[in-house]
């Protein structure tokens, strides 16, 4: 079993190839809209993921500008709002898109946190 630290090097480095290969928007959905959600539902039952999150943050922050970090958030935050309304007109009670929604939510705001630290 990898550590928390393992974890986040490891897909930290594996953004770093997505985003030559594929671009910025791939590399920050997965790093951010994927990896950083999973990391930080992790935090709320594992300390050890917790003491690793504002490292992880800030290895974000070395890999995105912060006005790329400004624009994909916004992108990232309308697109799962248009699958919330998409989910409503469409009676969709299956859709995941609400809890996808606030659980973006919950860590939007890290990656421009002006000052990380630990709790």
């Amino acid at each position: 079993m990898h550590s928390p630290q393992e974890i986040w090097q490891d897909q930290s480095a594996a953004t770093v190839g997505i985003l030559h290969r594929f671009g910025r928007t791939a590399a920050f959905d997965d790093l951010v809209g994927k990896k950083l959600l999973t990391f930080t539902a992790a935090t709320t039952t594992r300390p050890d993921f917790a003491r690793q999150l504002p490292m992880f943050v800030s290895r974000i922050r070395g890999i995105f500008p912060r006005d790329t970090i400004n624009t994909e958030l916004l992108r990232v935050a309308q697109r799962l709002i248009e699958c919330v309304r998409a989910a409503a007109r469409n009676k969709d009670l299956s859709s995941s898109a609400s809890t996808d929604l606030a659980a973006f939510r919950q860590v939007d705001d890290l990656p421009t946190t002006p000052s990380l630290g630990t709790a």
